[in-house]
C-alpha cells in the first residue's frame, strides 16, 4: 500500500506517517487498518465517555491536539468495553482537520476498507448472513485496491497472507459488535438496578427526614412560646421603668450636644494651628533669605574694601611714577640745556627726536585720561556702598543687631583686646559695614587722581612747548648728572618701569553676589 502522511489542515505541521487504507467512521472520522507510529500530538483538556447511542457508547475518549496550532485534530480511545468493535489506543482522525499528502506534496483522499456507523438504528439482534455479508465487500475492496496499485507487494504470498489478516481483523470486529451488543444490554441492567436502589435509598432519607423536621417543628413552637412570654414580661417592665429611660435619654442628648460643641472648638483650634504653622514656615524663609542677603553683603563690602586699597597702592604707584618721570624729565631738560649750550648752531632739536618726544607725550596723555575712568569706577564703588548701607538699615528694621565692627587704617594695628566675631554670630545675625572706613580711602584715592591730573598738566603737550622748558631760564628744576641721556630714551625708560609696576599689582574686580 502506499504511504501518506497526514498533515494540519490549520499549521501545515507534520502529525505522522500512515498507510493509506483507513476504517470509515461515520462521516467525517477515519482510523487506520495499518498500526502506525506515535503522532505529534498533545492531549487536549480531560477524558470523556462517549455519548449512548453511538460507537464509542462506554468508551472513554481522549481528544488529540496538534502541537504548533493547539487544534483538535483526533480522537484517541483509552479504554473500551470488552468484545468492542474499537481497540484500545485507537486514533480516529478527523479529515475536515487534515489533509493526506503523498511524496510530491500532493493531497490525496483516503482508501476506505470498511465503513461503519457511528449511530447504529438497526435491531441488536443481527444474523450470520449479514455479518458475512458486511464481510465480503470488505475482502474485495482490498483486492480492488490492491490490484489498482501493482507493485506494492512483492510476491503473491504476501498479498495472500494480507488479505487472510485483514479477513480475520474483520472477522474479530464483527464478533466484538455482537459481544458489545450483549454488554450494553448487560450494562443498561446494571444501570437500572442501581437507579432503582438509588431511589430506595432515597425514599428511606426522606421519611427519615421528615420525622426529623416535626420535631423539630416540635420544639420550635415551643421555644416559640417561650420567647412570647419573655416577651410580655420585658413590656410590663418597660411601662415601670419608662422615666428612667427619658432621663437617660436626655442625659445622652446633652452629651452628644456637648460633644459637638468640642468637635467644633478642635476643629477651630487645628486650622488655628495649621495657619501659625503656615506663618512660621513664611517667617523661616524670610528669615533664611534676610541671612542670605547679609552674608552676600559682607562679602561685597569686604571685596569692595579690598579693591579699594588696591587701588590706593595703584595710585600711589602711578604718583610715584609720575614724581620718576618728573625727576627724568627735569634731568632731560637740564641735559637739553647743556646740549644748547656746547652746540650754538643746533638750537632746536632735531626733527626725529622732536616726533619721538611728541609721541612719548602722547603717549603720557593717553594714559592720564585713565584717570577719569578710575575716578568713574571710584563713583560707582561709592553709590555701590550706599546702596549696601541702605539694605544694612532695612535688615535692621526686621532682625536684631550685633554691636558695630570697628575698621581699623592699614597703618594700626589691630588691638589684642578686640576679638572678631566667631563663624556662629556672623551667621545668626547681620553684620553692618562701615562706612566712614571706605569714604577715606574712596576720599584719599579721588585726592590722589587730583594731584596725578595736576601733574600731567604740567607735562608738555607740544614741540614748542618743550623747547620752552627746556631753556635754562624757564626751566625750574635741578640740573641733572647724566647728560648724555636724550628726552625720548627717558620716557620711554619711564613708561616700561611705569607698565611693569602695573603688571605687579593684581586688579580684582567688583564681584556682585
Amino acid at each position: 500500500m502506499e504511504k501518506v502522511s497526514c498533515k494540519c489542515l490549520g499549521c501545515g505541521g507534520k502529525l505522522g506517517d500512515f498507510i493509506n487504507c483507513w476504517v470509515q467512521i461515520g462521516k467525517a472520522y477515519y482510523s487506520p487498518v495499518v498500526p502506525h507510529d506515535v503522532l505529534k500530538t498533545n492531549q487536549s483538556g480531560l477524558s470523556r465517555t462517549g455519548s449512548s447511542g453511538t460507537l464509542v457508547a462506554s468508551c472513554e475518549l481522549q481528544d488529540l491536539a496538534c502541537v504548533k496550532c493547539n487544534s483538535v485534530v483526533a480522537i484517541q480511545c483509552i479504554s473500551t468495553p470488552i468484545n468492542h468493535v474499537l481497540t484500545e489506543g485507537q486514533i480516529l482522525l478527523h479529515l475536515a482537520k487534515v489533509k493526506l499528502v503523498k511524496r510530491g506534496g500532493i493531497v490525496i483522499q483516503p482508501t476506505v476498507q470498511r465503513q461503519l456507523k457511528l449511530r447504529d438504528n438497526s435491531q441488536p439482534a443481527t444474523t450470520s448472513d449479514d455479518l458475512e455479508g458486511d464481510a465480503r465487500p470488505a475482502s474485495n475492496a482490498f483486492s480492488a485496491s490492491s490490484d489498482s496499485m501493482p507493485g506494492v507487494y512483492h510476491s503473491v504470498e504476501e498479498r495472500m497472507r494480507e488479505e487472510i489478516q485483514i479477513q480475520r481483523r474483520d472477522i474479530n470486529r464483527l464478533d466484538n459488535a455482537g459481544h458489545q451488543i450483549v454488554s450494553a444490554f448487560d450494562t443498561t441492567v446494571v444501570g437500572i438496578r442501581r437507579e432503582v436502589k438509588q431511589l430506595k435509598d432515597s425514599l428511606q432519607m426522606a421519611t427519615g427526614d421528615s420525622d426529623h423536621n416535626s420535631k423539630r417543628a416540635t420544639t420550635l413552637e415551643e421555644q416559640l412560646a417561650e420567647l412570647r412570654s419573655r416577651l410580655n414580661s420585658m413590656s410590663e417592665e418597660s411601662t415601670k421603668d419608662s422615666p428612667l429611660f427619658r432621663s437617660l435619654e436626655e442625659q445622652v442628648a446633652d452629651a452628644m450636644k456637648s460633644l459637638e460643641s468640642l468637635m467644633e472648638s478642635m476643629s477651630a483650634i487645628a486650622n488655628t494651628t495649621a495657619s501659625v504653622k503656615s506663618d512660621l514656615a513664611k517667617t523661616r524663609k524670610e528669615m533664611s533669605a534676610l541671612r542670605f542677603e547679609l552674608l552676600s553683603a559682607k562679602k561685597a563690602a569686604t571685596d569692595s574694601i579690598s579693591n579699594a586699597k588696591q587701588y590706593a597702592t595703584e595710585v600711589l604707584g602711578m604718583r610715584n611714577e609720575l614724581e620718576e618721570v618728573r625727576k627724568e624729565l627735569e634731568q632731560e631738560r637740564s641735559s637739553a640745556a647743556t646740549a644748547a649750550r656746547s652746540a650754538s648752531k643746533n638750537a632746536i632739536f632735531p626733527s626725529r627726536e622732536i616726533e619721538i618726544l611728541t609721541s612719548n607725550i602722547a603717549k603720557i596723555s593717553s594714559r592720564a585720561s585713565k584717570v577719569e575712568t578710575l575716578d568713574m569706577e571710584m563713583e560707582l564703588m561709592k553709590g555701590r556702598m550706599q546702596r549696601l548701607e541702605e539694605r544694612k538699615v532695612e535688615t535692621m528694621t526686621t532682625t536684631p543687631i550685633l554691636s558695630t565692627i570697628k575698621l581699623h587704617p592699614p597703618n594700626q594695628s589691630i588691638p589684642s583686646t578686640q576679638k572678631q566675631p566667631t563663624r556662629s554670630q556672623t551667621t545668626q545675625s547681620p553684620i553692618t559695614v562701615p562706612s566712614k572706613r571706605v569714604a577715606t580711602s574712596q576720599d584719599r584715592v579721588s585726592q590722589n587722581g587730583q594731584d596725578l591730573g595736576q601733574q600731567y598738566d604740567e607735562i608738555p603737550s607740544s614741540p614748542a612747548q618743550a623747547t620752552s622748558m627746556s631753556d635754562p631760564k624757564r626751566r625750574c628744576g635741578r640740573p641733572s648728572s647724566s647728560g648724555n641721556s636724550t628726552p625720548s630714551s627717558l620716557v620711554s625708560r619711564s613708561m616700561t618701569r611705569r607698565s611693569l609696576r602695573k603688571s605687579q599689582v593684581p586688579k580684582m574686580p567688583f564681584r556682585q553676589d
